[in-house]
């Protein structure tokens, strides 16, 4: 496997255990329950868990995320490897803010 495909792998299971905590601390924490990625990160910058700007750009992570899951062509996993430093930003400051929730 490509070091490339790797990474794109990594990102997906960071992006799913990522937002399954989420949902949890959302529904323990803040009795919110986010059936969906999308759902739960709009809850979260409503909880203040996330801020405006990296909510959008967590997101954008969804669209990549279902792009890699469900479909594979060599333009969208060189486009996909360009936007993984900013995701891992914004997954990192997700994680931060989950822990202070």
């Amino acid at each position: 496997m490509e070091r490339r495909d790797v990474c794109i792998l990594r990102f997906v299971y960071s992006f799913e255990a990522t937002w399954k905590a989420a949902q949890a601390v959302l529904r323990e924490r803040h009795g919110v329950i986010a059936n969906t990625p999308r759902a739960a990160i709009r809850s979260c910058v409503t909880a203040g868990i996330l801020d405006e700007p990296t909510g959008e750009s967590t997101l954008t992570m969804v669209d990549d995320r279902n792009l890699a899951s469900h479909t594979y062509n060599e333009e969208l996993a060189r486009g996909l490897e360009r936007n993984l430093p900013t995701h891992a930003a914004a997954l990192r400051a997700w994680l931060e803010g989950l822990k202070d929730a």
